[in-house]
């Protein structure tokens, strides 16, 4: 190439081409030409590794080159066209992937094809750009008038009418619209204005403009045909989803045809690019020397390679070259072709076997002979060649394994006599015999050769060597003949080496790992962290390459190590085993002529000297004359060459070498004078690494006192303890070190002193160095919150959120007074009592209610302790009381009632576990041992038990006064306890002048009013299970009882009362639907009522029953309504069944409050004693009779002294008056059907029914109300009374009534008289009683049914000038439809006759 270069300008040859097989090649090739200082190249492709090469890339030259302005120009269009381009690309590949149609897309589709469909979505598009809101086009617009709702849909709007019909938006606009009418419907109901008594209106009806305007949503499913030419708003979704299904393949089809159009505008545009680009190309390689591009490349580049002309053209490595990848890069300028290689070595790599040379059937076509190898040896015209006879590389052992059988000639060079031996190694050159077969193949025989045991002693002997001084990069080569075997050193290597892999060789991986299992992949190619080459960065100087041998040609390496894998001897007992592409000599060529200082092999030496193996058998021979081959690797010490060991397994390594030497001490001397303890390691002859543990014999230079550490530290400052001093602060510094008091500015005064601290009034412990302005301050803030709370959060923390925004986050840096201003949320407790007795532990909720208690109930006997949730009502103890003892007898109470025995106030006589007498009152459960007054235990003994002498329990005298144990685990005294637990409200107390304490002889009436749960005063928890006081405590869990019933029935009100209101609203949209269905089928007449033993409805079944029949939902057969009406009345009437069935369920319970179930469990109690004792009264054997025991349960009674009504408070009389609402409103509709079926049908005697049992509910409303002095629900009820009487009577004037029955006429008379007296007697009572609240109200609802009854009671005797009522006109209505032959409709005559039939201009009267 010098020589070239050199004559260049006297041959005009211009830039010279030079080309190589591979990207490592052609680096290498250029590299060299830069050592001697040829600069003026270019290397052409990206795939370089060099960093060298780097600035002498094409591709960086053109960057920097100054292009014309006609070529930026071009350049700037095309890439401009190139990138709007893409965009579009982008677009497209989006809709094309994507399921949404776009208007743009579809538009010309529906004006081609349905244009009908395309002038709805054109009216739309226009009258969205009128619009200043543009939105709800084509659909029922949101406007913010009183008679419209402002919705907003939950998806985001789309301003495109095609986008919002494409996704439903007007659908969601609309179903957004009636919930929000359906809740604000609902929510007026609940407003505190709203009266819940509308539902009694004049006309006795739910007012159905009273209800939510709701829109009609689209639900239809319609064939696609139909669709084509229908109101594209008016279509639901699935419809719309079907029309964009049907346009979407056609849409797809013309985007297709789009893309296809694109690509080719892509292609012409790269095309003018690159017409650009070779202009710069062509430009910048004119101006060099030498152009470097691979064999690839320059079939790539024929057009450049052509316009450049090299007259020039040098292949490196081209024996390895198809003799096509040489001609590809010819052209006509080509004058000179200088090949570069050995023939001898690998021949070019095809895919096809069987066309290669080694193959039988390949000999005839030769495909894989390079022209170089062809020319060489050509028999008729040899062509002038130059061969090499010296070798610069090998070590002469090692050349001399390939000069006998391929180069006879060849010659050593001075250099290779002088390499120094291998460092570790017995032997420069080793081949290591084994009978370790390869690993099995797969089950098809199509894995590739391996060798586990190989791929370990590899590894094992190449971190041998590192240890031994080869530890840079290209020291170590591992090569292998088979990929199998690449892929199982690299699984060896990788967790400690740095691996170098050739791009061929990593090529060949990927595509063997594809074709394996996908977790095999993951553990193999992307176990380095996801990098493709499979190479883990473990330390640079722990270097090794890897590669086959095929890719490793043109290469070398200090060390060579090579694994034969073949070792089929378990196959092949005569160890005559085939070894495949091995006994190609091309390719041992290559294997064996890489190594430069050493060379060691792993192999079955007995297989590979077999006679068919090409040169094999004469490389063994050589080595087997020298002693080279052996079981195992020479292992020789650098520090102690007499230690020669051999290593035959890759773990032998790990016991003779574990450092790289031997197992010999180093016993050398290190830099400090100590001799090195540890093992042999010649990777550190010099031991800088090592660090010596001894004691450090140096002395400080400054004052010569002796180092204190080990010889392989610092010895840095003196450390040695000198006398104390004293320091500027005024502290005094005790036992100072010797480097500090030298430099007293160095010492840090740790002393603990009190600051307060500039930023607020808290003093601060600190140490004395410190600065106040930088403590944070972490004592409690302690300021009053406006709660009422003291702020419980640190004191920086309060500063901090008070500071202002510019300066948050810097309080402590501050250093003047920061006003605490903002504390935040109060993080105190509540803290508040429950009635329950527990106390709030919710965060501080300044002015709102405390959340519902969620603690476990405290209740708890005897028997059993409750633990349910404390918000939950739970039910008495039914037990047997166990409160008894010698003095006063048991308690005949059940466990869950107050007791009805008297407290004994003498001291307990049985004995505790230490046999002392038990300190507690007679009756009482004996108290543990440690509260025994005779062992005095010291702690106990301190316990203040006396709350009013203030005394402990050493200073009591349990004799007058004994104590008490809480379930706590406190202590009071029986004197304490009785005020405690007023007593004296519970019994008659009498004062016992001898001893000074209260008697207690007889019992008190139970206060009646709520009792509050006493708790421990000092532990706050509730007293629950002390005998003495079950009076008092059986009172008060009653009352909790009670109280938590209540709040249950109050939220399941509340619950049914929501209920209501959707219920009616369910019942108002569905009204006109159940009209219809009743006109489709006619009811016959039924004029007889239904027998009474069968009419249930509004009449009690038994005697005991708390409210009469009111299944109204099921229509009995009797009253001969159709099935069909029955049917459509069951499933329209269903939301009021369901709430009716709900509030049943209140009221049932409302019936049973735990005040009901308290006194039936005392009662049954006290008669089953009686009983009892009657039985066992010997003379008293007669049975009882019902007068007897009548009396005997009226004693019970008496003695239980609970109240006997079992209503449960408001709830019963609401649930009462709630269940009395949904009757009138399921009333209310059953009049309408029986007003369009007809009153002669069966529905006017279910109606009648129906109308009694509303009747009796309101009745019993009025009673419940009267009883518990609910005035407001009683004035409701009376109302409510009014309107059932008045309808009453305009009920009797619906059946017909004849002249000549003046029976009949004065029983109606009278039943009209009565019910009129009736009804103004409660006109009077509401009067007179009516509370003043809601008295307005009440009067004008009772005026307008009063004048409504005066109607009435007229239309019912009869008087003709009575307005008819609308079911009368009805009547008479069907009785001329049918008596007459015309449709039904009146009309009126010229002649001013009315006629039911007129036809023409002519009247028939």
């Amino acid at each position: 190439m010098q020589v070239l270069l050199a004559n260049k300008a006297q041959s005009e040859c211009g830039p010279i081409l030079c080309i190589c097989y591979t990207n490592h090649a052609l680096d290498q090739f250029l590299e060299h030409l830069l050592d001697i200082d040829v600069l003026d190249i270019v290397r052409v492709g990206a795939r370089s590794q060099s960093e060298r090469l780097e600035q002498y890339n094409l591709q960086a030259l053109m960057k920097a080159y100054d292009k014309p302005y006609q070529v930026r120009q071009t350049l700037r269009e095309t890439f401009s066209a190139l990138e709007s381009v893409a965009k579009k690309i982008k677009n497209l590949e989006s809709e094309l992937k994507g399921e949404c149609v776009v208007w743009e897309h579809v538009q010309t589709l529906l004006m081609l094809n349905y244009p009908d469909l395309h002038q709805q979505f054109e009216r739309a598009i226009y009258n969205a750009r009128q619009s200043s809101i543009g939105n709800d086009m084509g659909s029922q617009s949101n406007v913010g008038s009183d008679e419209f709702i402002t919705v907003e849909s939950k998806k985001p709007k789309s301003n495109h009418p095609f986008d919002r019909w494409g996704i439903g938006q007007d659908i969601q606009e609309l179903e957004a619209y009636n919930k929000q009418a359906e809740e604000n419907w609902q929510n007026r109901a609940s407003h505190p204005n709203h009266n819940q008594f509308d539902i009694l209106g004049e006309n006795n009806n739910v007012s159905r403009q009273q209800g939510p305007v709701l829109r009609k949503i689209p639900s239809t499913d319609r064939p696609i045909h139909l669709l084509l030419n229908d109101d594209i708003w008016s279509m639901s979704m699935k419809e719309r989803e079907r029309l964009l299904d049907q346009w979407r393949p056609e849409v797809q089809e013309t985007l297709m045809n789009r893309l296809s159009d694109l690509v080719k505008l892509v292609e012409a545009l790269n095309d003018k690019k690159n017409g650009a680009m070779d202009e710069v190309r062509r430009g910048i390689l004119r101006h060099c020397s030498v152009v470097g591009m691979t064999t690839n490349g320059a079939a790539k580049s024929q057009e450049l390679i052509k316009k450049l002309a090299p007259k020039i053209i040098i292949c490196e490595e081209a024996g390895e070259v198809l003799e096509s990848h040489i001609l590809s890069a010819l052209s006509s300028s080509t004058q000179h072709l200088i090949l570069i290689g050995d023939h001898k070595q690998l021949r070019p790599q095809i895919e096809t076997y069987n066309l290669s040379s080694d193959s039988s059937v390949g000999k005839k076509f030769n495909l894989d002979m390079s022209l170089f190898e062809r020319l060489v040896n050509s028999p008729t015209k040899p062509f002038p060649k130059s061969v090499l006879t010296t070798q610069r590389r090998m070590r002469p052992c090692i050349s001399n394994l390939i000069r006998g059988p391929l180069y006879s000639d060849l010659e050593d060079g001075e250099k290779v006599h002088s390499y120094p031996p291998v460092c570790g190694m017995g032997m420069d050159l080793f081949f290591m015999h084994h009978d370790h077969p390869e690993d099995a193949k797969d089950a098809f025989g199509m894995q590739s050769y391996s060798s586990t045991f190989e791929a370990n002693m590899a590894r094992s002997l190449a971190t041998y060597l590192i240890k031994n001084g080869y530890d840079q990069p290209g020291d170590i080569a591992i090569l292998t003949p088979y990929l199998g075997q690449l892929s199982k050193l690299r699984d060896a290597l990788k967790g400690s080496f740095m691996l170098v892999i050739d791009e061929r060789d990593q090529e060949q991986l990927d595509k063997k790992e594809v074709e394996e299992d996908a977790e095999d992949r993951q553990d193999t190619v992307h176990a380095q962290g996801g990098v493709k080459i499979g190479v883990k960065n473990v330390s640079l100087q722990k270097q090794v390459t890897l590669r086959t041998i095929d890719n490793y040609q043109g290469e070398e390496a200090k060390i060579i190590i090579i694994s034969l894998v073949r070792n089929n001897v378990a196959n092949d007992p005569s160890a005559t085993g085939n070894i495949g592409f091995l006994k190609s000599s091309n390719r041992t060529n290559v294997l064996l002529s890489r190594a430069k200082h050493g060379m060691f092999l792993l192999g079955n030496a007995t297989i590979m000297a077999h006679e068919k193996n090409g040169i094999w058998p004469s490389v063994i021979k050589e080595l087997r004359a020298h002693d080279r081959i052996g079981d195992g690797f020479p292992l020789k010490c650098k520090n102690h060459p007499e230690q020669i060991r051999i290593a035959e397994s890759s773990e032998q390594f790990k016991i003779l070498a574990p450092n790289g030497g031997c197992n010999l001490t180093c016993a050398r001397g290190m830099l400090c004078g100590h001799v090195c303890p540890l093992q042999c390691h010649p990777d550190d002859v010099d031991h800088r690494l090592v660090k010596c543990f001894q004691p450090c014999d140096r002395l400080q230079p400054n004052c010569q006192h002796a180092c204190p550490k080990q010889c392989g530290q610092v010895c840095g400052d003196c450390k040695e303890k000198v006398g104390s001093f004293l320091l500027k602060c005024g502290h005094i510094l005790q036992n100072p070190l010797c480097h500090q008091k030298k430099n007293p500015s160095t010492i840090t005064c740790r002393a603990k002193v009190t600051r307060k601290l500039p930023t607020c009034e808290h003093e601060h412990e600190m140490q004395c160095w410190q600065n106040p302005a930088k403590i944070v301050c972490n004592v409690p803030c302690g300021l009053i919150l406006p709660c009422g709370h003291t702020c419980t959060k640190t004191c920086a923390t309060c500063q901090n959120t008070s500071l202002p925004k510019t300066s948050k986050g810097k309080s402590n840096e501050q250093t003047t007074d920061i006003r605490r201003t903002n504390h935040g949320k109060c993080d105190t407790k509540c803290g508040s009592n429950f009635f329950c007795g527990h106390a709030c532990d919710s965060r501080c909720h300044q002015g709102a209610k405390c959340p519902p208690c969620k603690q476990v109930c405290a209740v708890a006997c005897a028997h059993r302790s409750c633990h349910l949730p404390c918000d939950s009502a739970c039910a008495a103890c039914s037990e047997g009381c166990v409160w008894s003892c010698q003095h006063q007898g048991r308690c005949d109470m059940p466990c869950g009632v107050p007791c009805d025995r008297l407290p004994c106030n003498e001291r307990c006589d049985k004995l505790l576990l230490c046999g002392h007498r038990c300190p507690s009152v007679c009756g009482e459960i004996c108290p543990p041992q440690k509260f025994c007054v005779e062992c005095k235990d010291p702690d106990i003994m301190s316990m203040e038990v006396d709350m009013i002498m203030m005394a402990s329990l050493g200073e009591t005298d349990v004799d007058v006064d004994p104590i008490l144990v809480l379930s706590c685990g406190h202590a009071l005294t029986m004197a304490t306890l009785d005020g405690m637990m007023e007593m004296s409200r519970y019994y008659v107390q009498q004062e016992d002048r001898a001893t000074g304490n209260m008697l207690y002889p007889a019992k008190r009436t139970l206060p009646g009013t709520e009792v509050k749960q006493v708790s421990c005063p000092s532990c706050r928890k509730p007293i629950m299970q002390l005998l003495r006081y079950g009076r008092r405590i059986k009172d008060s869990q009653l009352s909790l009882r009670l109280k938590k019933y209540q709040i249950v029935q109050q939220n399941a009100m509340a619950d049914v009362k929501d209920q209501f209101d959707v219920a009616r609203v369910q019942v108002e949209m569905s009204h006109d639907n159940f009209m219809l269905s009743l006109s489709k089928v006619q009811a016959d007449p039924w004029i007889d009522p239904p027998s009474p033993e069968n009419r249930k409805l509004g009449k009690f079944a038994k005697e005991s029953d708390a409210l009469p029949g009111s299944v109204f939902w099921s229509i009995a057969e009797m009253y001969g309504i159709p099935a069909e009406h029955r049917e459509e009345w069951a499933k329209f009437i269903q939301p009021v069944a369901k709430l009716a069935k709900k509030i049943n369920e209140i009221n049932r319970k409302a019936a049973m409050s735990p005040t009901k179930q308290v006194f039936e469990a005392a009662v049954s109690r006290l008669y089953r004693l009686q009983q009892e004792c009657r039985s066992l009264d010997s003379t008293d054997k007669d049975q009882l009779n019902e007068d007897v025991a009548s009396a005997e349960i009226q004693k019970c009674i008496r003695k239980c002294g609970l109240p006997s009504d079992g209503n449960g408070g408001s709830s019963y009389v609401e649930s009462l008056a709630e269940k009395t609402n949904a009757l009138l409103l399921a009333l209310s509709e059953a009049s309408s059907a029986m007003e369009a079926a007809g009153a002669n049908t069966g529905w006017y005697w279910f109606v009648e029914d129906f109308r009694n049992c509303c009747l009796l509910h309101i009745q019993l409303t009025m009673k419940a109300a009267v009883k518990g002095h609910y005035d407001q629900r009683l004035a409701y009820s009376r109302v409510s009374l009014l309107d059932i009487l008045c309808d009453q009577v305009r009920w009797l004037s619906l059946r017909p009534l004849s002249e000549e029955d003046e029976e009949a006429k004065q029983v109606r008379f009278k039943a009209v008289h009565s019910l009129k007296e009736s009804f103004m007697n409660e006109i009077k009572e509401l009067q007179r009683n009516c509370p003043e609240k809601i008295k307005r109200e009440c009067f004008a609802r009772a005026d307008a049914i009063e004048k409504r009854m005066t109607v009435a009671v007229k239309t019912a005797r009869g008087d003709l000038n009575a307005p008819l009522t609308k079911a009368e006109k009805l009547e008479v209505f069907r009785a001329v439809a049918a008596t007459l032959s015309g449709s039904g409709h009146w009309y009126r005559c010229p002649n001013g006759h009315t006629v039911s039939k007129f036809e023409g201009k002519t009247c028939r009267i």
